[in-house]
């Protein structure tokens, strides 16, 4: 059918211009205590967007937004280094 059509079908990395590269480091291991500055709100409720390290670091059941204020936490795991923590 791509020959009837002069269509490609089925498309691959090359028909968008993706190149593999090597992964970005992970500068935290699970359970290691980090202190973060707190960004934003999360979309969840009781979730706050942090940062450290040039990380994102979502905290996880944690009310106490106060905006570019530092707290302890403790990684609790990650994912495309986005990093899930909890409050120490």
């Amino acid at each position: 059918m791509e020959k009837e059509l002069d269509f490609k079908l089925i498309l691959d990395e090359e028909d968008f211009g993706i190149t593999k590269t090597k992964p970005i480091p992970k500068p935290f291991k699970k359970d290691q205590i980090v202190e973060v500055i707190m960004k934003c709100k999360g979309r969840y409720p009781n979730e706050i967007l942090a940062a450290a390290m040039q990380r994102s670091i979502t905290i996880i059941n944690y009310n106490k937004f106060r905006a570019n204020e530092k707290v302890k936490v403790k990684i609790t795991g990650d994912k495309h280094n986005i990093f899930f923590a909890k409050v120490v």
